[in-house]
């Protein structure tokens, strides 16, 4: 079984479409539960087409969706809306229980800008606890720096480069995606540390080159056997072949 579920990125990285920007602390209780809402929506999606039910669809009641992130009704109806103004889900009445679709989820389907949707991994197993809930049914949904949490967290998956481990940005990039101030990133990413949901190193490949080399920021839980030291270890291998060195 794969670590890890797709999800939609189009609305992180294009600078036309910088949604997380539209997820504020004005109305920081609604903000927070739309998007734990959406990487739940990402976890529990329907991955492919089938006869009834069509990829990037989400069949769960209000009941699931609570005991899965232990948000309230009133702030899940909240958060259901507030995706839906930001075109980020679509909801349809289905007998007497709604079925919320993901916009962008299918690879090959053309946005309305033309282009194709981008997506990135978000772990499978690892955002569940022992009772089977998400991680952030922990947040109180009281606080900025759990919002800033979540957005980076989703800034990261979206900036993770496909052929690499990590995501490599800077806090000024992260600011302009995500549009929490410099100064405010630090308190977002501790959050995500202290619930072990990234790891940071710094950038190996500057050398000595910087003072300050750039993080490398990597999304626990996603391909955990691919980390700076398997990295390293196999890059030695693959000299050792290249020079005739038998492993």
């Amino acid at each position: 079984m794969k670590t890890w579920m797709r999800i939609p990125t189009w609305w992180i990285r294009g600078n036309n479409n910088a949604k997380l920007l539209c997820f504020t602390t004005n109305e920081l209780g609604p903000s927070i539960a739309a998007l734990i809402l959406y990487v739940t929506f990402a976890l529990r999606v329907a991955e492919t087409d089938t006869v009834t039910v069509p990829a990037g669809t989400v069949d769960l009641t209000f009941t699931e969706i609570e005991n899965l992130t232990g948000l309230s009704r009133h702030l899940l109806s909240k958060g259901i809306r507030k995706l839906e103004r930001e075109g980020l889900i679509s909801v349809t009445k289905v007998g007497r229980k709604n079925v919320y679709c993901i916009i962008g989820y299918k690879i090959d389907e053309i946005m309305p800008w033309g282009g194709r949707p981008s997506w990135g991994k978000v772990p499978r197993k690892y955002l569940y606890d022992t009772q089977g809930r998400l991680i952030f049914s922990r947040f109180s949904l009281r606080y900025p720096a759990e919002l800033f949490a979540l957005k980076l967290y989703l800034a990261i998956i979206a900036f993770q480069q496909s052929d690499k481990y990590f995501a490599l940005i800077s806090y000024p990039n992260l600011q302009d995606h995500t549009g929490i101030p410099v100064g405010k990133i630090r308190s977002g990413l501790s959050h995500l540390i202290n619930l072990s949901l990234i790891h940071i190193d710094r950038d190996p490949s500057v050398g000595g080159a910087k003072l300050n080399p750039p993080n490398q920021y990597r999304v626990c839980g996603v391909d955990p056997y691919r980390h700076l030291a398997t990295m390293e270890r196999d890059l030695v291998v693959l000299q050792e072949l290249a020079e005739g060195v038998p492993p």
